[in-house]
Parts: C-alpha cells; sequence; structure tokens
C-alpha cells in the first residue's frame, strides 16, 4: 500500500486540482455576469472591446449570449457550465 504520506500527497493534490477548477468556474461564472448586464444595459461598449476587457474572443462571448436568449431561466452558472469557453 501507499505509505500515509504518499495518501496525503495525493489527497492535497485532489484538494488543490478541485480548487482550481472552482476558481476557474468562478472567473466563468463572472464573465457570464458581466456579458449579461451589457447585454440588458444598452451595449454601450462595443462587443469587441467587452470581449478583450474581459479575455474571451468575440464568438466565445456570442455562445453565452445565444445561451442567454435560449435559455432566459438559466443563472449565470448553468450558463457558465454550458458555454463553451475556446
Amino acid at each position: 500500500g501507499l505509505e500515509p504520506k504518499e495518501v496525503r500527497g495525493r489527497e492535497f493534490m485532489h484538494l488543490w486540482l478541485h480548487l482550481m477548477e472552482q476558481r476557474a468556474l468562478g472567473r466563468r461564472i463572472s464573465k457570464v455576469e458581466i456579458i449579461r448586464r451589457w447585454s440588458v444595459c444598452g451595449q454601450e461598449i462595443p462587443k469587441d472591446a467587452l470581449a478583450h476587457i474581459i479575455s474571451v474572443s468575440v464568438p466565445v462571448m456570442d455562445g453565452v449570449l445565444d445561451l442567454i436568449e435560449a435559455h432566459p431561466d438559466w443563472g449565470d452558472e448553468e450558463v457558465a457550465n454550458e458555454s463553451s469557453w475556446r
């Protein structure tokens, strides 16, 4: 079997990976929230400028907007989970 030190190391790595995944999800949720607000609040900033500011491509932003429109009952987390971020 594994030594206790090796078990702790693996547990730490699993925890660290989980935390990094949650952090990435949080960033994506924040981007969805910004895109949603932009789409509702008059779109004063050009789409390509906003995409650049929040570090997404225009096609990714369009995909988020499409999901928001297609699923008005979804929250930001649901949209973030279903969006393609590439």
